[in-house]
């Protein structure tokens, strides 16, 4: 009868600690698919890991005067993407002629690059005039204006960013 008590204590101790488990696992699996599903905000511009992922993968030099407005990445569970919207100081060269110097001619071509242009006016509240695309990573982009007030404006869109010490915040 004593041991049939302590077996009953166990077996229900043992049932809570399973349904803290299971709830624990549901609630850590919910979040994970809802905020991999969520854009995050890029936080501190161009900081060192932004320009040097920006460089290594889509070959792209980030000028020290060059202007961050915003930045979003979006962390899909297969397709995460990167969105940065920038001003460069044209310093007296044609628009063309800047965004050649900061990117790699090798991968860099003109082209649309399969980016919708409503979706850049809405993300940056403009038209853009040209755009290049990177023959090296499907689905990556750039578009800019012409020189506007003595600026050149540009929106970057990358495909599968590695992100690797970049500060975002999920922007609710």
């Amino acid at each position: 009868m004593f041991e049939k008590k302590i077996f009953k204590k166990i077996a229900i101790v043992l049932s809570v600690v399973a349904i803290i488990c299971f709830l624990y696992l549901a609630v850590s699996a919910a979040y994970f698919w809802i905020s991999a599903g969520l854009d995050y905000t890029i936080e501190n511009g161009f900081d060192e890991p932004l320009c040097t992922m920006l460089r290594d993968e889509y070959h792209i030099t980030v000028p020290s005067d060059a202007e961050f407005i915003k930045g979003k990445f979006f962390k899909g569970t297969n397709d995460p993407s990167i969105t940065l919207f920038f001003k460069l100081p044209a310093n007296g060269k044609e628009a063309g002629e800047f965004i050649d110097s900061i990117l790699g001619a090798e991968v860099w071509s003109g082209g649309n690059g399969g980016v919708n242009e409503d979706d850049v006016e809405s993300f940056t509240e403009m038209s853009m005039e040209h755009s290049r695309e990177n023959t090296e990573k499907a689905y990556t982009s750039l578009h800019y204006t012409d020189v506007k007030d003595g600026y050149v404006y540009v929106m970057f869109s990358g495909w599968r960013p590695s992100m690797k010490g970049v500060d975002t915040k999920i922007d609710w």
